[in-house]
């Protein structure tokens, strides 16, 4: 068989370290059978958009140790069987809109390495991927980190720690996620409470059993969902409002509204059950 009928049943590619400077942006358009491709310390600065848009069944995809100073928006396409990205020791500043959005397993972040050792990092953007969980350390060593986009993913909570030590944080985008108000985002919440003198948080809480600045008991049962079944909440520069649909345990659950137009907390009622709360009531 010709070479090239060969190439196309390769199931894997390892160019590792041999200094690479350029790739054409069609070299694995025909490797369709590829599972794991090899990358790693050339001397990539950039990756053409589009590369890796074939690459359907790729599980494993190594691009650590290169120069990479920014992605193209276009580089993956719908890898369903992706679990292992390797990126670490580059010079990205910024990771994109959109750029992991094709990533269908990659839903926990468990393999995208090395995230915390892009120690420039100003910008990360996981915009409308897959994502449900992430680590707590994914954030870790970061220090110039300013924005975060994790609008539209498959999140349901986040650990209360995830951004504590970022000193130069500016703004975190976390809106159109299907939060889930149980006793795991109680921390998640204390943090956005202390957070948003400083921190502009852009938050749309919505779908099932959300919270966000909106409580129903302050105690609840440990391992025992809060109550709120159809709550939605929006954040934007620094101002709550916070529509509230109940179905409670309780005969009269009490609703609590925040709005922050300007200092100090306004007042609201809550239209289904009357009653008056200010911020300082949390």
């Amino acid at each position: 068989p010709s070479a090239e009928k060969c190439l196309r049943e390769l199931l894997e590619l390892f160019l590792h370290s041999n200094d690479i400077q350029s790739i054409a942006p069609d070299v694995f358009h025909h490797l369709h059978k590829l599972r794991s491709l090899t990358l790693s310390r050339n001397k990539l600065e950039i990756l053409p958009p589009g590369l890796f848009l074939h690459l359907r069944d790729l599980s494993k995809l190594t691009l650590y140790g290169n120069p990479l100073k920014s992605l193209p928006e276009v580089l993956f396409g719908e890898m369903r069987n992706l679990g292992s990205l390797w990126l670490y020791h580059t010079k990205l500043s910024t990771i994109p809109d959109f750029v992991f959005s094709n990533l269908t397993n990659l839903d926990g972040l468990k393999e995208l390495r090395g995230l915390s050792l892009l120690q420039n990092l100003q910008n990360v953007s996981l915009f409308s991927s897959r994502l449900q969980v992430l680590p707590r350390s994914l954030f870790r060593n970061l220090k110039h980190l300013q924005k975060v986009y994790l609008n539209s993913t498959k999140l349901q909570s986040l650990p209360e720690d995830l951004f504590t030590t970022l000193p130069e944080l500016q703004e975190v985008y976390l809106d159109d996620n299907p939060w889930k108000c149980d006793c795991q985002i109680l921390g998640f919440r204390e943090w956005l409470q202390k957070s948003t003198e400083s921190l502009h948080v852009a938050m749309a809480l919505g779908v099932q059993n959300t919270d966000g600045k909106l409580k129903e008991n302050p105690h609840p049962p440990p391992h025992t969902a809060l109550p709120f079944s159809q709550c939605a909440a929006a954040f934007l520069h620094w101002t709550a409002a916070l529509p509230c649909s109940t179905t409670a345990l309780d005969a009269a659950p009490p609703c609590d509204w925040l709005v922050r137009q300007s200092s100090p907390w306004a007042r609201k009622k809550c239209k289904q059950h009357g009653e008056v709360y200010t911020g300082a009531q949390l």
